[in-house]
């Protein structure tokens, strides 16, 4: 093996998608984008107030169903249900 070569670690996540498995992002890259704070994202995780997957440690979210869950008015109501 050469030692000057260059392993690229290829982007899981594009693999997955090229797959037909949708992207998913955490919830600190969903807090970012919608300026949500983190705190609430989790708070209503833990409620499973939005459409969420958990892998291991991570919380996931498909942006396709968080988009339509907040245009559906789902991020709206503070409250619990």
């Amino acid at each position: 093996m050469k030692r000057n070569m260059i392993f690229k670690r290829p982007d899981k996540y594009a693999q997955m998608s090229n797959r037909g498995v949708k992207k998913k992002i955490n919830i600190r890259d969903v807090s970012y984008i919608y300026r949500i704070p983190l705190s609430t994202l989790r708070r209503w995780g833990a409620e499973r107030r939005f459409p969420l997957f958990k892998v291991s440690n991570r919380i996931l979210v498909n942006p396709e169903q968080f988009e339509r869950w907040i245009e559906s008015g789902g991020a709206s109501h503070d409250s619990k249900p």
